[in-house]
C-alpha cells in the first residue's frame, strides 16, 4: 500500500500554523502507529530534514525550494506559488510513484483534484460560503469552481466536525455518502517552553486576526473594561487585511505579538490567565483545546462548532458581536475561583477525544479503504 500525504501547504515546522499544526499532528500519530512504510510524504527540502530529524525512519519525498516563482507580486504570491507547487510539481511526483490513494489533507483552492489514483480531501471548512464579502468577487468564484470540482471528483471527504459536515451537505447535497467526521488531532509539548517577555498579568487570544475571528469586538470589550482589570490582552497571529480596518490600537495595554515560536507561544498559554477565542465561524477550533492542556481558562464564543469542539466544557458568551456582553462576561470569567480538579479533567478529555494517534487510525482506515474499494 503506497500513499502520498501532500504537505505542500507546510513549509516550516518552526512556524507551522494551524493548517500545518493539524497535518503535523496526523503524521505524529501515523509515525507512533508504525504505518511510516504505508505513506510518501510530499515536502519542502527544509520540512525534510525537520522530519528525518524528528522522525528518523519517516519516509519523504521533497519537491526542492518552496518557493518556485519570482516574488513580484506580494498580494497574489502565495496562491501563484502554491498552485505551481499542487499543479505541476506534486503531479510530477505522483506520476511517478503511483500510489493506491492521494490523501489532500487542506481543501486549498490550489489542489489538484482529478487524478487517475482515488483521492481523499480534508475539507477543513465551508469558510467561502459563509464570510465571501471579505474575499473579493474573483476570488469567491474560484473558490466555489474550485470546491465544486473537490466534492465532485474526490472518493470520500474527511471533515473536522457534525457542523462542517452539516455545511458541505448543504451546499453540496451529493456528497452525502463520500464524507466522515474525524476531528483534528490535539498535540503540544506542554513541557517545552520559551518566555517571552511580556507584563502580567494578561488575557491570551491565539488566532489569526481576520475578520470572522471577532478580534474587533473582543478589542472593543478590553477597552470598556480596561480600568476595571489589571491584565494587558495578548493577540498572537498576523494582521489580515479583512480585519485592519477593524482593528484601531491606540492603546499601550493591547499587544500583538505576530506569529511566534511554539517555545513562546506555549509559555503564553501557561502564563496567562484567561485564553479567549471570540470567533464568529470556525471549522473546529483549536486554540481553546490547547489553553486547556495547560489547565487554563477558556472563554469562547457561544456557536455550534465551538459547544462541539470543546465538549461543553469551557466558559462561553453569546450575542458575540456584543461587545457589552463580552466584557461582562470577561470579567465574570476573571474573578471565578479557578476548581484545579475541573481543569485537569478538560485537560484528560482533551487528550482523550483529541489523541493524534487514534485520530490518524480513524484516517487511515478511511484512506486504505478507499484505496481497497478501486
Amino acid at each position: 500500500m503506497k500513499i502520498v500525504f501532500n504537505m505542500v501547504h507546510l513549509d516550516n515546522i518552526e512556524t507551522a500554523t494551524g493548517v500545518g499544526q493539524h497535518q503535523l499532528n496526523i503524521v505524529e500519530g501515523l509515525m507512533a502507529l508504525s504505518y511510516q512504510e504505508q505513506y510518501i510524504f510530499l515536502v519542502n527540502d527544509i520540512v525534510k530534514k525537520q522530519l528525518i530529524k524528528k522522525y528518523p525512519t519517516i519516509n519523504t519525498i521533497s519537491y526542492g525550494k518552496q518557493d518556485k516563482i519570482p516574488k513580484i507580486f506580494n498580494k497574489y504570491y502565495y496562491t501563484l506559488n502554491i498552485l505551481i507547487l499542487d499543479q505541476i510539481y506534486i503531479k510530477r511526483i505522483v506520476r511517478k510513484i503511483k500510489p493506491d490513494v492521494i490523501f489532500q489533507p487542506f481543501n486549498s483552492i490550489t489542489i489538484k483534484t482529478r487524478w487517475k489514483q482515488p483521492v481523499v480531501i480534508m475539507v477543513l471548512d465551508m469558510y467561502h460560503r459563509f464570510y465571501s464579502k471579505y474575499m473579493g468577487k474573483m476570488h469567491y468564484i474560484v473558490t466555489v469552481k474550485r470546491h465544486n470540482s473537490m466534492m465532485k471528483y474526490s472518493d470520500a471527504i474527511i471533515t473536522s466536525s457534525y457542523v462542517n459536515e452539516k455545511h458541505i451537505k448543504q451546499f453540496y447535497p451529493n456528497s452525502h455518502n463520500k464524507i466522515s467526521v474525524i476531528p483534528v488531532p490535539i498535540s503540544i509539548d506542554t513541557t517545552k517552553i520559551e518566555e517571552f517577555s511580556i507584563k502580567k498579568p494578561y488575557i491570551l487570544c491565539v488566532n489569526s486576526l481576520r475578520y470572522h475571528k471577532n478580534i474587533h469586538t473582543l478589542i472593543k470589550a478590553f477597552n470598556l473594561i480596561k480600568d476595571e482589570i489589571k491584565h494587558d490582552l495578548v493577540l498572537i497571529g498576523t494582521n489580515e487585511n479583512d480585519e485592519a480596518n477593524n482593528i484601531k490600537n491606540k492603546n499601550n495595554r493591547i499587544h500583538f505579538t505576530g506569529y511566534i515560536s511554539e517555545a513562546e507561544r506555549n509559555y503564553l498559554y501557561k502564563m496567562a490567565d484567561l485564553n479567549i477565542s471570540p470567533t464568529m465561524f470556525e471549522g473546529f477550533g483549536m486554540t481553546p483545546l490547547e489553553a486547556m492542556l495547560f489547565e487554563k481558562k477558556v472563554l469562547v464564543s457561544d456557536i455550534e462548532v465551538m459547544r462541539e469542539s470543546t465538549f461543553n466544557r469551557a466558559q462561553y458568551f453569546t450575542d458575540i458581536e456584543n461587545e457589552k456582553v463580552l466584557a461582562k462576561r470577561i470579567i465574570e470569567v476573571l474573578t471565578m475561583k479557578e476548581d484545579k480538579l475541573d481543569m485537569s479533567e478538560c485537560k484528560r478529555e482533551v487528550i482523550k477525544r483529541y489523541n493524534p494517534k487514534v485520530i490518524a487510525n480513524m484516517i487511515h482506515q478511511v484512506l486504505i479503504k478507499i484505496a481497497g474499494e478501486k
